[in-house]
């Protein structure tokens, strides 16, 4: 890794650790937690662009039946088998519990930080670039879980070349 990456890396941390939010276990797991109650995109930024992948948002509500059929039935699966390793950065984001320290390093609410890309349904997947711009279109609602795997796939791949 250069000593570039490094520097970035150093300078993530430390902003997140005096802005006090955020736990060692987040610094140093691979794959960052989904269910963190606390979420750092900055962590998320700087791993985006270690690794130069895109990021995926995933946004749910606490009380979404769609969020929790979408979690249970392909997003815990693929988590739990690796397959976002190497295609994307993923990180859920609950609309309604969340606090996000966003892309600028400032906490605010998850809805607030949702909002910046419009209005926000749950559940929802945003593919971001890792200055948190918008790469392509935002999958919203519950697709169809007997093929959306293998479009979801597709489109961790094309944000990919899109970054």
């Amino acid at each position: 890794m250069s000593s570039q990456v490094w520097k970035q890396l150093a300078v993530v941390y430390n902003k997140a650790r005096w802005l006090g939010k955020i736990s060692v276990g987040l610094w140093l797991c691979y794959s960052l937690p989904v269910m963190a109650a606390e979420k750092s995109m900055l962590l998320v930024k700087a791993k985006a662009q270690m690794v130069q992948l895109p990021i995926v948002v995933y946004f749910s509500r606490s009380d979404c039946q769609f969020c929790q059929r979408l979690s249970e039935e392909l997003l815990a699966p693929m988590l739990k088998h690796k397959q976002f390793e190497g295609k994307a950065v993923f990180i859920e984001v609950s609309t309604d519990q969340d606090t996000v320290i966003n892309f600028s390093g400032v906490a605010e609410s998850a809805i607030v930080f949702a909002q910046r890309y419009g209005d926000v349904f749950t559940p929802s997947l945003y593919f971001l670039n890792a200055q948190g711009q918008q790469v392509i279109e935002p999958v919203i609602g519950l697709p169809n879980l007997d093929y959306f795997g293998l479009e979801f796939r597709e489109l961790m791949a094309k944000s990919k070349l899109l970054q």
